[in-house]
């Protein structure tokens, strides 16, 4: 998703580490976990985006539209 330029939009595991920091102060544990969970989160997923994958394009675009309205949840294993 993109943002205006000049602004990053704020990741959800940075929103749960602020209202967690409201909560139990800066020095908490999980605020460090979730903001390093998030920094993770982005690195992951900037490494999948920046990565050619044309042979997989059509595949995956196949798989994403089988899987519209759950066409693809009646055949997922009990």
């Amino acid at each position: 998703m993109s943002s205006p330029a000049g602004t990053q939009q704020q990741s959800v595991a940075d929103a749960l580490a602020r209202r967690v920091e409201v909560r139990r102060g800066a020095e908490s544990v999980w605020v460090a976990a979730l903001r390093e969970l998030g920094a993770v989160d982005l690195a992951v997923y900037e490494a999948v985006a920046d990565t050619p994958t044309p042979e997989l394009d059509g595949p995956a675009r196949r798989l994403s539209n089988a899987a519209n309205y759950s066409r693809l949840w009646p055949l997922s294993p009990p």
